[in-house]
């Protein structure tokens, strides 16, 4: 996914040089759970702490969305 491109969220990387800024990038998605996902969620709800099936899900988008980052990355020259 990012073999050739350093994704972070610092304003520098020890031991390599910023070159060229191309300004923001970003990547996102929005995932909603089907109907199974939301009985699950709302069983572990009731019974508190984690809720797995949410927080699977917010992982899922979170690899989605830097898949796309990097995507746009690529798509303006990065």
């Amino acid at each position: 996914m990012t073999e050739d491109i350093i994704v972070v969220t610092m304003p520098s990387i020890p031991g390599y040089k910023i070159t060229k800024i191309f300004g923001p990038i970003s990547g996102l998605t929005v995932r909603t759970r089907g109907v199974g996902g939301k009985i699950v969620a709302g069983i572990e709800g009731f019974f508190g702490g984690e809720v797995t099936a949410y927080s699977e899900e917010c992982e899922r988008a979170r690899r989605e969305s830097l898949s796309r980052l990097v995507e746009r990355s690529r798509g303006i020259g990065a």
